[in-house]
């Protein structure tokens, strides 16, 4: 397989606290919703993905399914994941929810395919998911729990974006009048464009072409094909919204990755220099579980991308830098005290004290008493220990 221009991210050291702070606050609201954390396998089995995306809203031979998520070993049926949901529900956790509820989040790497650029990527997601529950209740909590996350981070003004992606029951009204009016254009519409409406038909407006974008205005739209139970659905979610004084509107615009969704969908807005980023968003996805496991099982949740909440929190200023340990910084003047630093060191440690060791002190200012201890090593509180031969 031909990756080109792949997005490759390596966290180092001064930026790991971000993530770090950033996962301490949604286990803190994990805790305050009671869902238990998950962490599942980079491997995928990809017959998976490929009954998902051929067995959701038509199948085209000529689709190369690779364009979708990455093969890691073909003859074995490996990808990487292309996100955590389908894992979460093909695995353990899918049983358990077939006799009692199950909530639970998740964060971690995710590996897929941008269709239009063309573009591999690498992306971190945090997600929860609310299994073997169809309660409406269920639909608004998950809502809730997105809205407060991003309240939690410090994100400013976060806004819900409401739409539907239909049920089983109105859907293939829509995707019937969708490829009437998509063979009308088949010499107009781009190669990328006809992957995208197979694999996600709701994904059809995301193309920027020119072209594409003024055919995409003109087709026909899931939100004017509702059932009636579909509409009282996203009704009755907008009363609860209202009722809770939480921020919302009705977009047609919204676009999730994957479009096994059924019913409400949303996605979360936030203000960033002038523009709305897209954080993330989910919805209720009963249909699923049937691809996968010929099993009914309802569920909801959402998933936000982590390197879009930390390029938010970084322009807003909302990461807080708390004072550092204090930290004992050990040293010796003569090279054969090396036995003796490591014993120093060891001490400290059962005393739970936070060492800096230094192998090399006569390489250090610190070392000669010049110097400022808080300019040699970043820590706001520092107890040098200097010791040599008598």
């Amino acid at each position: 397989m031909d990756i080109k221009n792949p997005i490759i991210h390596n966290i180092y050291p001064e930026d790991v606290w971000k993530w770090q702070e950033i996962e301490k606050r949604i286990r803190q609201v994990a805790e305050l919703y009671n869902f238990k954390e998950v962490r599942m396998s980079l491997l995928q089995d990809q017959q998976v993905i490929e009954n998902i995306i051929n067995n959701s809203f038509g199948k085209d031979d000529d689709l190369d399914l690779s364009n979708f998520f990455y093969l890691i070993n073909d003859e074995q049926g490996l990808a990487l994941r292309p996100e955590n949901t389908v894992s979460i529900l093909e695995g353990k956790i899918g049983t358990l929810a077939k006799e009692q509820e199950q909530r639970v989040f998740y964060h971690g790497p995710v590996f897929r395919r941008e269709m239009m650029i063309p573009l591999y990527q690498q992306v971190y997601e945090v997600g929860f998911e609310i299994i073997g529950n169809q309660s409406l209740i269920a639909d608004v909590e998950i809502m809730k729990i997105a809205y407060n996350l991003c309240r939690k981070l410090g994100l400013p003004d976060p806004e819900i974006h409401l739409a539907s992606y239909g049920c089983d029951k109105c859907r293939p009204r829509y995707i019937e009048a969708l490829y009437d009016f998509l063979k009308s254009l088949d010499a107009e519409r781009c190669v990328d464009c006809s992957g995208v409406i197979v694999f996600n038909p709701f994904k059809m407006t995301s193309c920027d072409r020119d072209h594409c974008s003024q055919v995409s205005e003109s087709a026909p739209h899931i939100m004017d094909y509702l059932c009636d139970d579909c509409v009282d659905h996203l009704g009755n979610i907008e009363r609860i919204l209202q009722n809770l004084m939480m921020d919302f509107v009705i977009d047609k615009q919204v676009m999730r990755p994957f479009g096994y969704y059924n019913r409400t969908v949303f996605n979360v807005h936030v203000p960033l220099n002038d523009e709305e980023i897209v954080v993330g968003g989910g919805g209720r996805y009963d249909l699923l579980s049937q691809k996968i496991r010929n099993d009914s099982i309802p569920a909801v949740g959402f998933s936000f991308d982590q390197l879009k909440l930390i390029k938010i929190m970084e322009q807003y200023h909302r990461f807080s830098i708390g004072s550092n340990e204090f930290s004992t910084m050990v040293c010796a003047l003569d090279d054969g005290l090396g036995l003796n630093l490591l014993q120093i060191e060891q001490e400290l440690h059962e005393e739970d004290y936070h060492t800096v060791l230094v192998t090399d002190c006569t390489s250090l200012s610190c070392a000669q008493g010049k110097g400022d201890e808080t300019e040699l090593l970043a820590c706001d509180r520092i107890d040098r220990i200097r010791f040599t031969t008598r």
